[in-house]
């Protein structure tokens, strides 16, 4: 049984993660979702670091740290609807400095998207 102090050092590592928001679910949704890039496995490795860094002696099994995130916690990780192409994917999560750097290269980019995607439906019809 674990006490209730090393639950609170799970329960907050798991709080300090930055949730995403998902415009795809139902309005009404309670569901919380982390970044696709995480899972449970990673998100304990870096709790393991956390209890490091915080000087937490008592920490918990990857388990528990499971089963706490399942029955505590109304997260998933968010899966996109549509696969990203690498130009797409590197812009949207690299940092705000990276994007300044990126922003021409970038918009080029949705520009020759778009005009590919016209060019296809002039096709169609």
């Amino acid at each position: 049984m674990l006490d209730d102090s090393v639950k609170q050092s799970i329960r907050d590592h798991i709080n300090s993660f930055e949730t995403i928001d998902s415009h795809y679910c139902r309005q009404k949704t309670t569901r919380l979702f982390l970044p696709p890039t995480l899972n449970i496995s990673k998100m304990y490795c870096l709790y393991e670091e956390y209890c490091e860094l915080n000087n937490i002696t008592r920490k918990a099994t990857e388990s528990m740290y499971r089963t706490i995130f399942k029955d505590e916690f109304n997260m998933s990780f968010f899966q996109p609807k549509k696969d990203l192409c690498d130009v797409c994917h590197k812009y949207e999560n690299c940092s705000t400095e990276d994007k300044l750097e990126m922003e021409k290269e970038y918009q080029l980019h949705v520009q020759n998207k778009n005009l590919a995607r016209q060019l296809k439906n002039a096709d169609k019809d």
